[in-house]
């Protein structure tokens, strides 16, 4: 399931937001403009063909891009990514300026490079995973997103699904399922073992946020769920677009030779101990966390609701066969 975006769509209302932005940083309202709609949480909004607005008025949007521009700052002339024009916001309504980099994205792109252009692109994301990888915390935490902080990889995933359970306990939901959940939990924790050495990640390097222009990676965006956690935990998103690119709106693109080649140039991640049952665990905490996200907000439909339940069921009975 998706985070989705709790700003009213009515193109009107994202319009009269975005000029009081652009007002407010003395930047013109262009003549042309797009909205796009891959964001999950944010608004983004294409100037001109040569800036990116992102907005919106969740509860966390203002301390969220506010960090999320101070990592992307910290990364330019290391890997790729766009440059920050500036960072605010309007009322409860924060927002971010990036630059337009020219590319599309890899989930678009992908199935018409040639074979030796895929092993370029493979090679040039997994020297950036590494640049980020080496960059070390002592604790495990996300940096943009409200956050536990912990020194153990276990002791972290514990907090998150401790605030999981309490607010699953709140809602009407089905009892046996809450029950069925607590007991794979306590079972399945045990795969994280005591691990205490906290790497940087993007934490949502789906295909829809690596750029590719001529062939050549122009950059990663969308640092919003970055942190400090378990290298595998990369692979989390990278596995489930490439298993079920579906759920990303590419029914028809197959990706499973991005894994080969993922796995060929980047070996040491695939040798995690544990590494299925841990993605099944990271699935489970942000399927659940997905779903209380959409919960508080009402925008989540019976039918999404359902789709949660059976993930969830899919995950504790062992029916999910991971492509690694």
């Amino acid at each position: 399931m998706k985070y989705l975006n709790i700003i009213n769509r009515s193109n009107k209302k994202l319009i009269n937001i975005s000029k009081r932005i652009l007002k407010q940083e003395r930047i013109p309202f262009p003549s042309k403009y797009e909205f796009i709609q891959t964001g999950h949480v944010n608004n983004i909004l294409i100037l001109d063909n040569n800036l990116i607005l992102r907005f919106s008025n969740d509860s966390t949007s203002i301390t969220r891009l506010d960090l999320e521009s101070k990592i992307i700052n910290s990364l330019k002339n290391k890997i790729p990514v766009p440059n920050i024009i500036s960072v605010g916001n309007i009322g409860n309504v924060g927002y971010q300026i990036l630059s337009h980099i020219k590319g599309q994205t890899l989930s678009k792109v992908w199935d018409d490079v040639t074979l030796a252009n895929k092993n370029k692109i493979v090679i040039q994301i997994v020297e950036m995973l590494r640049v980020l990888h080496q960059i070390k915390a002592g604790d495990f935490k996300f940096i943009c997103l409200p956050t536990n902080k912990t020194n153990t990889l276990q002791e972290f995933n514990d907090c998150e699904w401790r605030d999981v359970h309490l607010y699953l306990n709140k809602i009407k939901l089905d009892r046996d399922l809450i029950d069925e959940s607590s007991k794979y939990y306590e079972k399945s924790r045990q795969c994280l073992d005591e691990e205490n050495s906290a790497h940087l990640i993007h934490g949502d390097l789906h295909f829809d946020n690596i750029l590719v222009h001529e062939n050549s990676v122009s950059a990663v965006i969308d640092f919003e769920f970055s942190m400090f956690g378990s290298r595998d935990r990369e692979l989390y998103k990278i596995e489930e677009f490439v298993r079920n690119p579906g759920e990303y709106g590419f029914k028809n693109n197959t990706y499973i030779n991005f894994m080969i080649l993922f796995k060929k140039y980047y070996p040491e991640i695939f040798k995690t101990k544990n590494l299925s049952q841990k993605l099944d665990l990271y699935d489970f905490i942000y399927t659940w966390k997905a779903f209380i996200y959409n919960d508080k907000f009402k925008n989540i439909s019976k039918l999404e609701n359902l789709n949660t339940v059976e993930k969830i069921r899919n995950i504790i009975e062992g029916k999910i066969t991971r492509i690694l």
